[in-house]
């Protein structure tokens, strides 16, 4: 696979603003079951502000690391925000003030989305893995 280039400052500070910018993709994991296939892209974008970012101490004008899905025959990758029926809970990270916050949905809240502080990169990679997995299962 090739490597993808991170994104510059220029593009970084389009982002902050709200702003998009073309070619923001960071890495791209592929899974391969019998004739399925899946890619969970992860690109850099505008982080949108939702309430529950005041009680994880988000502040505005952050860039994320989002997700979307992509399938062979599908004309572009859809974010995981815009995936009614997406098992997946991982939706973004964020890192301020050298914290990773990992934003997931979770049904059982009020707004859908609840926000892991301080959490472990090992254990977002190791339990996004694994949800994928589990999808998969017979």
């Amino acid at each position: 696979m090739k490597p993808l280039d991170l994104i510059d400052q220029t593009v970084w500070e389009s982002l902050r603003a709200g702003g998009h910018a073309r070619k923001t993709w960071f890495f791209r994991l592929v899974f391969r079951r019998r004739d399925s296939v899946v890619w969970y892209i992860f690109y850099f974008g505008p982080h949108e502000w939702r309430p529950a970012d005041v009680e994880a101490g988000l502040s505005s004008s952050l860039v994320g690391l989002q997700i979307s899905e992509q399938s062979p025959g599908m004309e572009r990758a859809i974010n995981l925000d815009d995936l009614e029926d997406s098992p997946l809970s991982l939706r973004e990270l964020v890192v301020q003030d050298n914290r990773l916050i990992r934003r997931r949905f979770d049904v059982s809240v009020p707004e859908g989305f609840v926000y892991d502080v301080d959490v472990p990169p090992l254990r977002v990679a190791k339990e996004f893995i694994e949800e994928v997995l589990s999808t998969w299962r017979a």
